[in-house]
């Protein structure tokens, strides 16, 4: 009787996994909508004359050792 009962507890527990992982499954699932605007990019301003620059990493590392540069208004939520 008692491998009856482990069988018995063997599928169970492997019918719940499958389970788990179909409801996993479709959570994943990305949905795009036609007028969601990721399905295209509207160039704002003409990138063909950009150049290679150097950029100096000490001043870099000092300038945001001793200060914040940035936006200074922290806590403010996105407005739609």
């Amino acid at each position: 009787m008692a491998t009856r009962t482990a069988r018995t507890s063997v599928w169970r527990a492997a019918a719940a996994v499958v389970i788990a992982a179909g409801f996993g499954a479709s959570g994943a699932t990305l949905k795009f909508y036609p007028d969601d605007p990721i399905a295209r990019v509207v160039d704002s301003q003409d990138a063909s004359g950009v150049q290679d620059r150097d950029i100096s990493l000490l001043y870099d590392t000092v300038e945001n050792s001793v200060s914040w540069p940035g936006d200074h208004t922290p806590d403010v939520r996105a407005r739609t």
